[in-house]
């Protein structure tokens, strides 16, 4: 399992069950993919910036959200072998928040106006 510290401003639509696309710092992903896992745990209430400081050992200054994702694969495929994943690596995650069309999210600044001069909700795409 992997713990991911979310800062507040982007933890409104994190959700248990979103899919989480994860690069290890150990394991450059142009070299060795990218991998993935699943939100499996979002904390209700955020930790500090004494405790995360303490957890990390350097300075941060903002209130960070523990976020638990379950891995795919608990081990890297490195030229041609299974290495494990260790306690502590270090890892870049990106949480897949959103599945719209192309066009949807491209029109999406036009349905915002829209609804603001004209007061009424955008039109909802169903998606398959």
């Amino acid at each position: 399992e992997a713990q991911l510290l979310v800062p507040s401003q982007a933890i409104g639509f994190v959700r248990s069950g979103q899919r989480v696309v994860l690069r290890y710092q150990a394991f450059p992903y142009q070299k060795f993919g990218l991998h993935e896992g699943i939100v499996s745990q979002v904390s209700r209430s955020a930790l500090s910036p004494q405790e995360v400081s303490g957890l990390m050992g350097q300075q941060v200054t903002v209130p960070l959200y523990r976020v638990m994702v379950r891995l795919d694969q608990q081990t890297v495929n490195a030229y041609g072998k299974p290495v494990g994943l260790l306690p502590g690596m270090a890892l870049h995650a990106d949480i897949l928040l959103d599945r719209r069309r192309l066009i949807d999210w491209v029109l999406e600044p036009l349905y915002g106006f829209g609804r603001r001069f004209m007061g009424t909700p955008a039109p909802t795409a169903a998606h398959a």
